[in-house]
C-alpha cells in the first residue's frame, strides 16, 4: 500500500522502518511501552496496520503484558488479521529491530513526522478555503487559527501549559494557608502581613493582597472549547441579547462600561457545551 500523496506530488513526511522497528522492539520488550507512549500514540504511526497493532498492544499490556506468541494469538483471533499486517508481517517484525535501546527515540521522530503530516493537511485546507473563498473572511481566520492551534498545541512546547484543574488546586493551597496564616496573626494580636494592595478590601482579604513573582492567568487559547452557547447574554446599551441574536454593527457594552460595536459574527456550528458548579455553589 503506498503512501498518500499531497497535492505536489511530493510523499507526506512517514518513515514506516521507524514504525516497524518500534513495533518489533516491543514485541522483544514490552515494558517499555509506557516510556514509547509518553512520547507518541497510535494515531501518530501512519500505517494503519502499524496504529491498530500497536492499540492491541496497549490493551494487552493494560492485562498480563504481552510477547509474540501472545500478539500473533490476538492477531490470529481476529476475523481479517490483515488488520494489523497478517500473521506473517507481525512475527517478522522483531527482525527490523537489532536493539531495544532506542524505542523511546523511535517515537519520538514517528511523533516529529505525524505533526509535519498534520500541519502540511492543516496548511492545505486553510489555502482551499481561501482560494474557494466560500465563507466570510472572519470566518476562515478563525478556522485557520483553530487548525494551526490544533496542531502547535501537540508540540513539546505545549507541555508548559497546564490543566485548570491543577492550577486551581495549587492556588487554593496557596489563598488556604495565606488565610490560616492571617487568622494566627490576628489570634495573636499582630497584623496580618499583606501584599501589595489591590484597593479592592474584599479582593485584598480573600489573596492578602499580590505578592512578588507571582503572576497566573487562567485562559484558553483558539480552538480550545471557550465558545459561548448562542443563547448566552450579552448586555447591550439597551438591555440585555442572546448571543445569537446579534449582528454586525450591533452595539454592545464594553468591559470600560463604554460602547463597543460588533464588528464580525463567526458561527462555530454544533459544540458541546457543558455547565460547571462550583463547591460554593
Amino acid at each position: 500500500m503506498p503512501p498518500p500523496q499531497i497535492t505536489d506530488s511530493r510523499v507526506l513526511p512517514q518513515n514506516w522502518e521507524l514504525e516497524q522497528a518500534l513495533l518489533g522492539g516491543l514485541l522483544q520488550d514490552w515494558r517499555q511501552l509506557d516510556d514509547v507512549l509518553s512520547v507518541c500514540s497510535q494515531e501518530d504511526f501512519h500505517r494503519p496496520s502499524h496504529q491498530h497493532l500497536l492499540r492491541l498492544m496497549v490493551r494487552l499490556g493494560s492485562s498480563n503484558g504481552f510477547d509474540l506468541p501472545t500478539v500473533l494469538d490476538a492477531v490470529n483471533g481476529h476475523p481479517d488479521p490483515q488488520h494489523y499486517g497478517g500473521l506473517g508481517y507481525v512475527a517478522n517484525l522483531p527482525q527490523h529491530c537489532p536493539s531495544t535501546e532506542n524505542l523511546k527515540f523511535y517515537g519520538v521522530r514517528i511523533r516529529a513526522h505525524s505533526l509535519r503530516r498534520q500541519l502540511i493537511l492543516a496548511a492545505q485546507r486553510i489555502i482551499t478555503s481561501a482560494q474557494e473563498g466560500e465563507e466570510e473572511l472572519t470566518t476562515m481566520l478563525a478556522q485557520a487559527e483553530e487548525a494551526i492551534v490544533r496542531v502547535t498545541s501537540q508540540t513539546p512546547t505545549a507541555t508548559a501549559w497546564q490543566t485548570i484543574g491543577g492550577v486551581a488546586r495549587t492556588l487554593i493551597d496557596v489563598l488556604e494557608e495565606r488565610q490560616k496564616k492571617r487568622a494566627q496573626a490576628l489570634l495573636e494580636g499582630r497584623p496580618p502581613t499583606i501584599g501589595l494592595s489591590t484597593g479592592l478590601r474584599d479582593l485584598d482579604t480573600l489573596l492578602q493582597g499580590l505578592h512578588p513573582r507571582e503572576f497566573t492567568v487562567v485562559a484558553g487559547r483558539p480552538g480550545s472549547g471557550k465558545a459561548q452557547p448562542l443563547d448566552a447574554k450579552i448586555h447591550t446599551p439597551i438591555g440585555w441579547k442572546r448571543m445569537g441574536d446579534l449582528q454586525v454593527g450591533d452595539e454592545v457594552t464594553d468591559p470600560d462600561g463604554g460602547v463597543g460595536v460588533v464588528e464580525g459574527v463567526c458561527p462555530r456550528g454544533w459544540r458541546e457545551v457543558c455547565r460547571v458548579t462550583l463547591r460554593s455553589g
